[in-house]
Formats: C-alpha cells, sequence, structure tokens
C-alpha cells in the first residue's frame, strides 16, 4: 500500500521532527540520531493508545480495528533515522525520519497524516489529514515498558504481532471461571484456549481482527469448536459467537449465516458472571 507523505509540524509544548514514507531499506545509509531532538531521546517501541489500551480497558477489539492508521501502525519503533512501523493490515514499513529545521518541518501539503512529538506529556500524537471519514482523528502513541508487550511488538513479523496481541487479550479478559446467570452453570475458559461446560464445545479461539476479512464489521467474535471422535475420524464442528464483556458479566449471542459471508445475531442470549481468573 502506498501512503501519502507525512510531516510534522511545530505547535506550542512540541517538538517536532518529520517522517516521510519511503518503504525502502535504510541498511546502505548512514546512521543519525536525528530521532534525538533538543535532548528528547525518542529511540524505542511506541504502542497506540487508542488501539492497545482502550481495548483491555473496554474489553473489545473490533471496534477499534477500523481506524486507518491502525492497519499499518498499532506500534512502531524507531532507531537512528528510521521509524519502522507495524499494524493489523500491513507490517515492516519503513519510515525516515528528516529534519528541516526545529520550527517548521513541512514536506508536502497534501500530507495524509500529521506527527507531532508532545514534549508535555512525552507521546507522540498523530493527526488524519485526509477529507475522510476520520479526518482530524487524532492518534496517541506511548512509549512501551512493559516487558512482556515488548516482547511482543515485533513490527517486522506480523504473525508475531497477532499471535502475541491475541494471547494477550484472550488472557486480559477472556480467560476465567464463569457461572451461567441462568442455571449457575459452571462455564470454564482456559488460557490454553480448551474449555468446557458450554453445550459440548472442547475449545475456542477469539476473533483479533488481524486481515482483512472481517465479516463480523464492528462485533467481537468468538469460536467455539466441538470435536467429535470416532474410531476412524475427527470431526470439528463449531459456531461462532458475538460477545460482549460488562464488568465481570459476559453475553454471548449466536452468530447467524446463510452463505458463510453475511452474518446476523440470533435473538438467543446467554450470560455468564466471571468468578474468578485462572
Amino acid at each position: 500500500m502506498t501512503l501519502s507523505p507525512f510531516s510534522i509540524k511545530t505547535k506550542q509544548n512540541f517538538i517536532c521532527f518529520i517522517v516521510l514514507v519511503s518503504f525502502i531499506s535504510c541498511s546502505n545509509q548512514k546512521e543519525k540520531s536525528v530521532s534525538i531532538l533538543k535532548g528528547i531521546n525518542l529511540e524505542g517501541s511506541w504502542v497506540m493508545v487508542n488501539y492497545f489500551d482502550s481495548i483491555l480497558v473496554d474489553k473489545a477489539i473490533a471496534k477499534y480495528s477500523f481506524y486507518p492508521l491502525t492497519w499499518s501502525a498499532i506500534t512502531f519503533n524507531i532507531k537512528h533515522d528510521s521509524l519502522f512501523s507495524g499494524g493489523i493490515l500491513y507490517n515492516h514499513q519503513t519510515l525516515k525520519i528528516k529534519t528541516v529545521n526545529q520550527e517548521n518541518m513541512t514536506l508536502n501539503d497534501n500530507e495524509s497524516t500529521l506527527f507531532y512529538y508532545d514534549l508535555a506529556n512525552d507521546k507522540i500524537m498523530a493527526k488524519d489529514k485526509s477529507k475522510g471519514q476520520y479526518k482530524n482523528k487524532v492518534y496517541t502513541y506511548r512509549r512501551v515498558t512493559e516487558k512482556r508487550l515488548l516482547e511482543i511488538l515485533s513490527p517486522d513479523d506480523n504473525e508475531k504481532l497477532e499471535k502475541g496481541l491475541s494471547r494477550l487479550f484472550t488472557e486480559a479478559f477472556i480467560v476465567g471461571k464463569y457461572k451461567s446467570l441462568k442455571d449457575e452453570k459452571v462455564l470454564v475458559l482456559k488460557p490454553n484456549n480448551t474449555m468446557k461446560g458450554f453445550k459440548n464445545f472442547n475449545s475456542y479461539f477469539i476473533d483479533d481482527n488481524f486481515g482483512t476479512m472481517h465479516p463480523f464489521r464492528t462485533k467481537d467474535a468468538i469460536f467455539f469448536k466441538e470435536q467429535a471422535f470416532t474410531s476412524k475420524t475427527t470431526d470439528v464442528f463449531g459456531t461462532w459467537y458475538h460477545w460482549k464483556i460488562s464488568g465481570d458479566t459476559m453475553k454471548l449471542i449466536e452468530f447467524k449465516t446463510n452463505n458463510g459471508e453475511d452474518y446476523f445475531l440470533d435473538t438467543t442470549q446467554y450470560l455468564f458472571k466471571r468468578v474468578s481468573k485462572l
């Protein structure tokens, strides 16, 4: 995917740098630490607050996955004069940081995204400058200090990024021991993606919204699988459910489809209260 150039302009209390999308290798260029501006070191890993932190607080994934910048930059790593970004669709984007001066740094009047550094809060900000649905949308990036998150956030390895975040989100707000609010039957969703206590399902996984297939749109989805063993074969059956979490209560509603592509919600709801983490 080709993006328009990025530019960074100064504002009060902001230190600025310019990012230009190049999608070329920087290995043959002389390294220079232009990411250190006025004594502020921007090098290291950064993560999008609008995506990662919002998901953990809201216990929901899908609705935070449709902002344009999440496709290519839910995380990035800054080193010397280069910024390496990765998202839910595109990974290993190489962006060049160019400094013109430290008061006015404009590269292109038709830029789609404006990046700038918030000195007061030590955040990198990005503002959508397009004329589309997300015009003036502001994204916030914070430094990553959590050890586990540092191990997961790999801008150049989309598979590692997806598996790591999917596991982290699952353990954060899906895994646990639940009781049905209807009959107090116990549902157990384990960290290894096995389960028991809901119909005949014995394993599960969540839709993490990476990639291009999103038949459930902004609704979060979890897939419950049932393995039927016979003397000769193992057949796998499964059902998609919409999940919504409020406090300690999880609501499950079965997805229905007539063609395997377009899904709609059934009317039956299943309510479970999480009584403990595993």
